[in-house]
C-alpha cells in the first residue's frame, strides 16, 4: 500500500491509484450512495470504505472484490479509522454515534454516544491502543477509552 493510495467520492466508487504515475489501477463498486471515507489497513491488503448508505465495506485489492459488509449505523458514516495494529476499526456517523469493531470477528463491540451532532473526525492516540478522540458538529472534542 506504500506505493499506492486510495480515494473515494460522491460517484459511489472507491479507487486505487499508483503514487508514482498517478494512474488509476482499480475501482471498487458496490456502495449505493456517496462514499465519504476510505482507508488502507495498516498491514494487510485490505481497503475499507463507508458513506451515506450506512455501510462499511471491506475490499480485497488483490481480487478487486468486496469481501465483507457491516451495517450497524442508522445514518451516513462520515469517518472510519483503523487502530495501529489493525484489529479494531472506528466509525463515526451522522447518527451522532461512534462504533468500534473487532475486525477479526467482524462485530461491533461498543457504541459511544455523547455528541449532540454528527461525528466529523475520529483519531486514535499515536501510542495508546485504547485511547481515541472524536470531533463533532456540536463543536466538542471528546476523549474515549475503547475498552470502557
Amino acid at each position: 500500500s506504500w506505493a499506492k493510495f486510495v480515494s473515494c467520492s460522491d460517484d459511489r466508487i472507491v479507487k486505487i491509484f499508483d503514487f508514482g504515475t498517478c494512474a488509476e489501477e482499480m475501482q471498487f463498486k458496490g456502495h449505493r450512495s456517496d462514499v465519504k471515507c476510505c482507508q488502507w489497513h495498516p498491514y494487510e491488503s485490505c481497503v475499507v470504505s463507508a458513506g451515506r448508505d450506512s455501510e462499511i465495506k471491506f475490499w480485497d485489492p488483490k481480487t478487486s472484490k468486496e469481501v465483507y459488509t457491516i451495517q450497524s449505523h442508522y445514518n451516513a458514516i462520515n469517518k472510519v479509522k483503523w487502530n495501529r495494529n489493525g484489529n479494531w476499526l472506528l466509525s463515526g456517523s451522522k447518527d451522532y454515534s461512534i462504533k468500534i469493531y473487532d475486525v477479526r470477528v467482524m462485530k461491533d463491540f461498543h457504541t459511544f454516544q455523547a455528541h449532540e451532532g454528527e461525528i466529523n473526525s475520529i483519531e486514535w492516540h499515536p501510542e495508546s491502543e485504547e485511547l481515541f478522540v472524536s470531533g463533532g458538529s456540536d463543536g466538542k472534542l471528546i476523549y474515549w477509552m475503547a475498552n470502557e
